[in-house]
């Protein structure tokens, strides 16, 4: 028998029945349920009284009894300690804040408004020179029926005697864990996989007659498309003309749709000619809303390749002509006016709004591209080229434009409206010393078959000499000193002949002494050594 007696303002009574020979509980602080019989067998004695003095008297009735598992709960009781056996430090609670009974001493509850964790008092209460009793049993925490089921929180900061805190090592974090939105990722995929092999497995062994009056719906589905693109592949005319029936009057919207327009593809490849003039007919209204779109630049596209007669051809003419610069500009319709340069036999009507529009299409960034389509037809286009030689410097100078005339350089080497342009002094040095300009002068160094002309106007304007008499090389040394116009002299020391590279060196060679020292001058003077 051990009884623990104290005369704290707040007195509690604890009365063990246990034998000498067993603790009661081992170190290491673990819960015990006792609402089992399993449990409480395994305590050596059993507790027969516990009473809390709650303020009210000294009453001798307030009594927690545990026999045989049951419990049962006084709330008037009286506690008085009468300590005449070993004293278990195991057992004592820490310090708790309980809703069920008055805190270990006095304090003040904060307003509702302040989390009790970041109260004065509750910073007070948690500093480590805490003064607490380790004798002393304190209200319990939980209701009486869960209060054995808790485990009670650390008290390691406190300092007790007798009490030796079991230090157990950090858990370290598991590396190789999936984070939580990977999870998700995969269940998601999961449960869209699943989704997917439904749809699947729904047009398995269907056929495009079970699905009469759904077909419209089926086209501008990923799996209902492709389950009728397979079906058109059959080319049974049964097939082709439900799927046609109950489309023509929607190409439109299937045709700038994300899955329909694979549809209105596959359709063009396998149906008549009069069923193609057909769905032209039924969508030219809506050629400019086709072509600029996305998807219906596509579906657009495939009705052209897959134009096979003259009237096909005069028809698609007739609904684009008038929207030919619009288009060419566009992002999505220029590839539209590619198409037709490229595929259409007929052409010569955009052919020629090309060419009367063509600077103002060359300075456009998506518009240089259809001009340069335009260049690859070289029977066809010698009126474009002469339009563009007359606006060489001009284009020459644009970000865009400077493209047109090297592509052209490209395509037709010799023209003598471009070599008599350059040929001006004044000309070759503006393009020589400008971004895109000199791109072009170098271009045509390259590429020309008036390069060696364009060398010997350089060289005579070195070696021309001033009212004085003395050599004017103010446009060599300017060059030279030009972020672009020394790639213009580099490039002319690589394509002159030999007769010409002596007197380029001379001319340089003089003038090198102030930038041997800059990657252009080094590379300048390694080529004229």
């Amino acid at each position: 028998m051990s009884t623990i007696n104290s005369n704290s303002s707040r007195s509690v009574s604890l009365t063990i029945d246990n034998p000498k020979d067993k603790p009661i509980l081992n170190g290491n602080r673990r819960s015990n349920s006792m609402s089992t019989n399993n449990n409480v067998s395994n305590l050596v004695g059993a507790i027969n009284k516990f009473n809390i003095n709650n303020g009210r008297g000294n009453n001798q009735d307030d009594k927690i009894n545990v026999n045989s598992g049951n419990i049962t709960w006084n709330n008037n009781s009286n506690a008085s300690f009468d300590n005449s056996g070993q004293i278990i430090t195991h057992l004592i609670p820490p310090p708790p804040i309980s809703p069920y009974g008055a805190p270990p001493f006095n304090m003040n509850l904060p307003p509702p408004n302040i989390p009790p964790q970041f109260s004065p008092q509750m910073q007070q209460f948690n500093h480590s020179q805490l003064n607490y009793n380790p004798y002393q049993s304190y209200p319990p925490l939980t209701p009486p029926d869960f209060q054995i089921e808790g485990t009670p929180p650390p008290i390691a900061h406190l300092h007790q005697p007798n009490y030796h805190p079991v230090h157990l090592p950090p858990t370290p974090p598991n590396v190789n864990a999936t984070p939580i939105w990977q999870n998700n990722q995969r269940n998601n995929r999961k449960y869209r996989n699943t989704n997917n092999s439904k749809e699947i497995s729904k047009y398995a062994n269907s056929k495009a007659e079970d699905f009469r009056g759904e077909i419209l719906s089926l086209s501008m589905d990923q799996h209902g498309c492709r389950f009728l693109q397979r079906e058109i592949v059959i080319n049974d005319p049964e097939v082709l003309n439900l799927i046609l029936g109950e489309v023509e009057s929607n190409v439109v919207d299937l045709m700038t749709d994300p899955f329909g327009n694979y549809l209105i593809q596959k359709l063009f490849e396998n149906i008549t000619q009069e069923q193609r003039i057909q769905l032209v007919n039924n969508s030219k209204s809506d050629f400019i809303k086709i072509a600029t779109s996305p998807h219906g630049t596509r579906s657009l596209q495939k009705v052209i390749e897959c134009i096979d007669s003259k009237e096909e051809e005069e028809l698609m003419i007739e609904n684009l002509k008038d929207h030919v610069v619009l288009l060419s500009k566009d992002l999505n319709g220029n590839h539209i006016i590619q198409k037709c340069l490229t595929r259409l036999k007929n052409n010569q009507i955009i052919f020629k709004i090309l060419i009367e529009n063509c600077i103002d299409i060359s300075c456009h960034k998506h518009g240089c591209c259809v001009i340069q389509r335009c260049l690859d037809q070289e029977h066809e286009s010698e009126e474009l080229v002469k339009q563009l030689s007359e606006n060489v410097i001009l284009l020459s100078l644009d970000p865009f434009g400077n493209y047109v005339i090297q592509y052209m350089l490209e395509k037709h080497k010799s023209d003598e409206v471009v070599l008599d342009r350059l040929t001006k002094k004044e000309n070759f040095y503006k393009l020589s010393i400008h971004k895109f300009g000199s791109n072009v002068i170098e271009k045509f160094l390259k590429m020309s078959d008036g390069k060696e002309n364009l060398i010997d106007c350089l060289l005579s304007w070195g070696e021309a000499t001033n009212v004085e008499g003395e050599k004017d090389d103010g446009l060599f040394t300017k060059l030279l000193n030009d972020s672009f116009g020394n790639y213009v002299l580099q490039t002319s020391l690589d394509n002159c002949n030999s007769k010409q590279f002596q007197k380029l060196s001379m001319i340089l060679l003089p003038l090198l002494s102030n930038i041997k020292s800059t990657p252009h001058g080094r590379r300048i003077f390694n080529k004229i050594q």
